[in-house]
């Protein structure tokens, strides 16, 4: 998981930086869904078109396996629930 301790700005600007946002699949223009937790704030991708998000995906294998696939499964549906 990558973590990194980012700066708030003036009106509450953070910079997210490029190692972060390429890991989340965020580009410019992408919007971001934020939710407070007692933990503190997430952001996550807001997730309009699954489908292209998956075929974005980084893979290191030239298939994926079947494993792969569900976990990936399993990760959209939590995040369409949530």
């Amino acid at each position: 998981m990558t973590e990194m301790v980012l700066k708030v700005r003036k009106k509450g600007i953070t910079i997210l930086p490029k190692r972060l946002r390429e890991a989340a699949g965020v580009h410019e223009g992408s919007e971001v869904k934020a939710k407070v937790l007692p933990s503190g704030i997430l952001l996550r991708p807001l997730v309009n078109d699954p489908v292209g998000m998956l075929e974005a995906l980084p893979t290191e294998r030239k298939e994926p396996s079947v494993v792969s696939v569900r976990k990936i499964r399993r990760k959209i549906d939590r995040q369409v629930r949530g």
